[in-house]
């Protein structure tokens, strides 16, 4: 089965920012054939490239969507179900979904199941960790 992402961007400079959706072959072959030199040996260079975010904007990005969608919308959930329900809303959002791409990018070594699972343990951890400081 194809697994596709997500890159929501501006792809031209200017002009609204949209998605468009790759399979995750067509993005690996891209950046063989791109070839950008990544001086900090992490993948940062071809994400940077093709997604617009690197390190560091992707956690910021992602932590806030998930924050914003959580407060927004947690009123409505039963108690135990708050997170786990952000989680999901935020899978529908594709600048969300453009964080997920970045850490599929990172993890090509996994399977998609493998990645989702990862995916969703690491934001259901970070998303709890942000509601405990807050």
């Amino acid at each position: 089965m194809t697994e596709y992402l997500t890159i929501h961007r501006e792809w031209t400079e200017g002009y609204e920012a949209y998605a468009r959706r790759f399979s995750l072959e067509e993005l690996l072959q891209l950046e063989k054939l791109l070839n950008l030199e990544d001086m900090s040996d992490n993948g940062d260079d071809f994400t940077s490239f093709i997604t617009g975010l690197n390190c560091d904007t992707y956690a910021d990005l992602s932590c806030d969507i998930m924050k914003e969608l959580y407060d927004d919308l947690s009123h409505i959930d039963e108690e135990e179900y708050k997170v786990k329900n952000a989680i999901i809303r935020c899978m529908n959002m594709e600048e969300f979904q453009t964080c997920y791409t970045v850490f599929r990018l990172w993890n090509t070594h996994l399977t998609q199941e493998e990645a989702k699972e990862e995916w969703y343990s690491s934001c259901y951890e970070t998303l709890s960790g942000i509601l405990e400081d807050a």
